[in-house]
């Protein structure tokens, strides 16, 4: 097996053992920054996690206007040029890793949870998110708040 095969698998098997997720409470204080309008503006890709980025994709140069609403009574919807194109329920979770404890979206979308939770961290008006699923690339979207 080459290194890298095997240096992936191990990871792989240390953060499905390491990632725990535990259900915050409704009222956990996540949950207040997340609500409102966020708008897309961009994907940044990297083959790894601490990767050096290798693409950027932008709303602009799509061109399309996408918002994500996070609403207070759990419920999201993701709006791209005007319609609606996903929507559902959301909640906080946790997920115990080595450094500790991160906050971690579940998106349920027609009654399906999704097969993976988004990390997200908030920076004054700017959501981050990102799937954790070890994948050939590692995406981080960039929200604003609007």
């Amino acid at each position: 097996m080459p290194r890298s095969a095997f240096l992936l698998a191990t990871i792989g098997i240390l953060l499905a053992v390491a990632c725990k997720k535990n259900s915050l409470a409704a009222d956990n204080a996540y949950l207040a920054p997340l609500q409102g309008q966020w708008q897309w503006i961009q994907q940044t890709r990297s083959p790894a996690v601490f990767g050096n980025p290798d693409s950027t994709i932008t709303a602009s140069s799509l061109d399309i206007s996408e918002f994500l609403y996070m609403n207070g009574n759990l419920t999201w919807s993701l709006v791209s040029n005007g319609q609606t194109i996903r929507s559902g329920t959301y909640r906080v979770d946790s997920a115990a890793t080595p450094g500790g404890f991160i906050p971690m979206l579940d998106f349920v979308h027609d009654g399906e949870d999704s097969l993976v939770d988004h990390w997200f961290t908030i920076t004054k008006d700017t959501l981050y998110t990102a799937d954790p699923l070890i994948d050939p690339t590692w995406n981080v979207d960039m929200y604003v708040r609007h």
